[in-house]
């Protein structure tokens, strides 16, 4: 470990002391350093390890999913589509979508 950075998360201000980099994206270690009432630790930990998910969930997404089709459309434009057609293409789906709830 290299470093103890200072954050605020969930409005409270936070001390790093173990970064997920350090325990191979498992966890972080966090200390309140704020004054005054503030989430318990339970709740804490718990908004810690959710914006790790959640991260690690963007990553994942944008390493699996954008950055092979970004490249896919870079090799081939053709395969590019129009705003347009997207459009027309959602507005029929939320069609679809809304006859199904009725």
């Amino acid at each position: 470990m290299q470093f103890a950075e200072e954050y605020i998360l969930a409005g409270v201000l936070m001390k790093q002391h173990l970064s997920a980099r350090d325990t191979g994206g498992m966890l972080s270690l966090f200390e309140n350093r704020s004054s005054g009432p503030s989430k318990t630790p339970t709740l804490r930990l718990f908004l810690v390890l959710r914006l790790i998910a959640r991260d690690r969930a963007v990553d994942g997404w944008l390493r699996e999913t954008v950055a092979p089709a970004y490249d896919a459309l870079k090799a081939d434009p053709s395969r590019a589509v129009s705003a347009a057609h997207v459009r027309s293409a959602l507005s029929t789906a939320h069609k679809k979508a809304l006859a199904k709830k009725v």
